[in-house]
């Protein structure tokens, strides 16, 4: 799970929310925390499909099957809570991502995204 923000965002109340939730949840999930500009973290957000003007965003990998996700909540109305859910829920079911705060992103030729919404509901429909 990376956090991207601007480095004047370093301070902000949702950086306190993030590093509880990292608390909470180590040794179960992986998070980082990244810029847009410098180095490898610029080659980390081309990859995830953030620019400087999506920041801050929350974003999720599942390396095994690159697949992406997004945390539709903004970081500043995130809770402990949220971001559990995002990660706990994104996990459990990776083919379906049964969560309604996640959005799945395909990366397509030329770096255009596919943007799929997945919903809880979807897996009792089916």
């Amino acid at each position: 799970m990376v956090l991207f923000r601007s480095k004047e965002d370093a301070d902000a109340p949702y950086m306190k929310v993030y590093e509880e939730a990292a608390k909470k949840l180590k040794g179960q999930f992986l998070f980082a925390i990244s810029g847009v500009k410098d180095g490898i973290q610029e080659r980390l957000a081309e990859f995830m499909g953030v620019t400087e003007d999506k920041l801050p965003v929350l974003r999720a990998i599942l390396p095994a099957e690159m697949k992406k996700y997004e945390c539709t909540t903004k970081p500043g109305a995130m809770t402990v809570d949220i971001i559990s859910e995002f990660a706990e829920k994104w996990c459990q079911e990776p083919l379906f991502l049964a969560c309604p705060l996640a959005v799945a992103l395909t990366v397509r030729p030329k770096g255009i995204f596919q943007v799929e919404r997945m919903w809880s509901w979807w897996l009792d429909v089916v």
